[in-house]
């Protein structure tokens, strides 16, 4: 993507190129390649790969061995960190942090100031609020998870699932439907 198209993708007024650049790849064999776009004051490291459509912008801070890839963007104050992906449509902005060995992947959104530790989320699927992921949980479909909202271990949210308030999923839980709001939920459930 030239920055003509990025211009018109982010509707970025004229005079915007001076505040963008570009990152470079460092591959394993020690070669470089031309990457995405990385705004001026966005924060990425020299281990990042970020293919060549993808955008980092604003404040976000990409650390470790994170992969942005595809058309993905990584905007506002987020943070990324560790073995992350974030790859095809996604995008993860705002408050958001996400580490570990998480992927955010599709058409899925991550914000607020939502924390995300180990989990997958895909799908049209979108993280908000104060979330938290944490452990094996995958979040998918046109799931909706915000609130204070916790989910811990090996769980799957999916469907049209909204978890929010101060709802909280424990172990192996999968959840299709339905809006849950309050209360401990632990070992397996599904609700269609």
């Amino acid at each position: 993507m030239d920055f003509a198209a990025l211009k018109a993708r982010l509707k970025l007024p004229d005079g915007a190129e001076n505040y963008w650049h570009r990152h470079i790849n460092r591959l394993a064999d020690g070669t470089e390649t031309e990457g995405g776009w990385v705004q001026n004051t966005a924060s990425v490291a020299e281990a990042v790969f970020v293919s060549k459509n993808a955008i980092i912008g604003g404040n976000a801070r990409i650390d470790g061995h994170v992969r942005i890839e595809d058309h993905a963007i990584v905007a506002g104050n987020a943070v990324v960190t560790d073995q992350v992906c974030i790859a095809m449509k996604a995008v993860v902005t705002g408050e958001a942090v996400v580490s570990g060995n998480s992927k955010i992947t599709q058409n899925a959104v991550v914000d607020g100031s939502a924390r995300i530790s180990r989990g997958t989320v895909l799908g049209y699927a979108h993280i908000s609020g104060n979330a938290r992921l944490e452990g094996d949980v995958a979040v998918g479909g046109h799931a909706q998870v915000r609130g204070h909202s916790h989910l811990v271990g090996k769980g799957v949210i999916a469907g049209t699932a909204i978890v929010e308030g101060d709802a909280r999923f424990e172990g192996n839980v999968r959840v299709d439907a339905g809006v849950w709001d309050s209360g401990v939920h632990t070992g397996e459930r599904t609700r269609h």
